[in-house]
């Protein structure tokens, strides 16, 4: 690859990871047979309403919904609760030594949209003011607490724009969210919320978005069409959308599942520990892949 981007490439960033995951089988094993701090399901707090969390140097207020999560909504009510993993991977995105910063693959004009954000929206409140653009998306019912959650915060994500600026980086377009259901909304209802940026999308970023069989191959085919967005424009640099999965070892049948269906569509790698904080290390119990998608599905 020779996509360039601020003094690096992609080419050159992915050569730093290593070789890519080639196998489901050994890359299950490598990471269910060690040992793995208990987290329970992985809510940061599964009775309280509000939450107070610190990412970095901030405090954000997160509203969740405890009613929600023990509802009979038939399409699942995962996204009501903030669980652990999202403050971890929000504190690693806005490090600043995080390596995909240092590289400048993520930088002042990154576009980012993320796949079933749930009700905090955490990781757009933390990583939009640093960005050009972020776009959080899920399905309609955690729309409400999102937007609550990103006017809670208004402040706090205010202050941190503010630094941006005197640092003369150019003005953040914030954090918006649009509605996306897997599985029955196109991704082309992204253009109006992107408008000329539908096609530069830097980053896809899903945070322990995981957990269902039945939505894995929904979850995958929205992030192929995502990630193809760029392809339909022709330019004279190359432009590819970087998929960013984040989640917490749970069942390695679902995991398995999952990386089957990505690397029939992705080239993927495991983010080493040298790369993590401590939290999104092996042993933590929590991992993260990137991925890069094929421009031929792979035949297995």
């Amino acid at each position: 690859m020779t996509i360039i981007a601020g003094q690096s490439t992609i080419g050159d960033f992915l050569n730093n990871l290593g070789d890519p995951v080639a196998d489901s089988d050994e890359e299950t094993f490598a990471l269910f047979s060690q040992d793995i701090e208990s987290q329970n399901l992985g809510f940061v707090d599964s009775e309280l309403t509000d939450l107070e969390v610190e990412v970095g140097s901030k405090t954000f207020s997160v509203t969740q919904s405890p009613g929600l999560l023990n509802s009979n909504r038939a399409t699942g009510t995962t996204g009501a609760f903030l669980w652990r993993i999202t403050p971890y991977l929000a504190s690693w995105l806005t490090s600043s030594n995080n390596v995909l910063r240092q590289s400048q693959l993520l930088n002042s004009d990154s576009t980012i949209v993320e796949l079933g954000c749930g009700t905090s929206g955490l990781i757009g409140l933390t990583l939009a003011p640093e960005v050009g653009k972020y776009i959080l998306t899920d399905q309609a019912y955690v729309s409400k607490l999102v937007q609550a959650n990103l006017q809670a915060n208004s402040s706090v994500v205010s202050s941190l724009q503010n630094l941006r600026q005197k640092g003369k980086a150019a003005s953040s377009e914030g954090a918006v969210f649009s509605t996306l259901d897997w599985e029955t909304d196109s991704v082309q209802s992204l253009s109006q919320v992107l408008g000329s940026r539908y096609h530069k999308i830097d980053f896809l970023i899903a945070c322990d978005c995981i957990y269902n069989e039945h939505l894995i191959s929904p979850f995958m085919e929205t992030c192929s069409d995502i990630c193809s967005l760029a392809s339909e424009v022709e330019d004279e640099t190359e432009k590819v959308t970087i998929l960013l999965v984040a989640q917490q070892l749970r069942s390695p049948d679902v995991f398995q599942t999952w990386l089957d269906e990505c690397l029939k569509r992705f080239d993927v790698w495991r983010l080493p520990d040298h790369l993590l904080t401590e939290n999104l290390k092996q042993g933590s119990g929590n991992v993260l892949h990137l991925g890069i998608l094929r421009q031929q599905p792979r035949e297995f």
